[in-house]
């Protein structure tokens, strides 16, 4: 492996080496910068990646998006774009992660690892609308990939089911997801994983996602069910609104049956 992609390999282990800690020590952020300046002479595209996905890590959007913006100018790489995908899901901005993943499996048509990224993104974002497209397109660049193995798959396709069930328009559903995107980002929250299930209440029979977030108080909770609520009941494109229940949960109590 060449010099710069050592670097590029070890710095990137720096940074997500500090995802999921409670507290970031400076000099610790102070030091990965300097490496990354360092890179920066060798490769800017590289550099400009590895400073978007550290601001990703320290949850700054605007400057994540503008560094990644600079890498993908100097080099419109497969790799560029994941790392842009994946900067922007920890962001919890899971719409524009997906057009990155997607953009990353245009120039590796046949990559099962981006597939997955975006299986997994599409069920957190509940849009299923080019599912079936984004399929086609992966098995003609790689016949032979059992898609059926796949980590995500099932779960897609299980929740595609319920939603022919229910009678339930992926049109619908994919509002329900930005919606609990928009309900989220306006709470300063990022889920990681959610639980879809059908469920019943008074004979009405319903798809349940419930998405565990590390909330600071129960207040909190509520202000952000409040929200979806608000946000899926006010919005007349959404018929099936007595179909379709969201939940936020603390995650701390939450149930480990989670499926993406």
């Amino acid at each position: 492996m060449p010099v710069p992609q050592l670097a590029t390999a070890r710095i990137t282990d720096r940074i997500q080496a500090l995802d999921g800690r409670e507290s970031l020590p400076p000099f610790e952020i102070k030091s990965i910068e300097r490496d990354i300046e360092r890179l920066k002479s060798v490769s800017a595209a590289e550099a400009y990646m590895l400073f978007g996905m550290l601001s990703s890590a320290l949850g700054d959007y605007e400057s994540s998006k503008e560094s990644h913006e600079k890498s993908i100018r100097l080099a419109m790489g497969e790799v560029g774009f994941v790392n842009y995908g994946i900067s922007m899901r920890k962001l919890g901005r899971f719409k524009e992660a997906k057009v990155y993943f997607l953009k990353a499996l245009e120039r590796s048509p046949g990559s099962v690892s981006i597939l997955d990224k975006i299986v997994r993104t599409s069920i957190f974002l509940c849009d299923f609308e080019d599912f079936e497209e984004i399929i086609a397109r992966f098995i003609k660049a790689n016949p032979e990939s059992l898609i059926e193995d796949m980590q995500y798959m099932k779960t897609a396709k299980s929740i595609i089911s319920h939603l022919e069930r229910l009678k339930i328009s992926r049109s619908e559903f994919k509002l329900v997801g930005e919606f609990i995107e928009q309900a989220m980002n306006e709470s300063g929250l990022v889920g990681e994983v959610m639980d879809e299930r059908l469920s019943n209440f008074d004979g009405v029979q319903h798809i349940y996602l419930e998405i565990p977030l590390a909330v600071k108080s129960a207040h909190q909770l509520v202000v952000i069910n409040d929200r979806i609520a608000e946000l899926v009941l006010g919005c007349d494109e959404i018929q099936s609104w007595d179909k379709l229940v969201v939940n936020f949960v603390d995650k701390r109590i939450a149930p480990l049956s989670v499926v993406a």
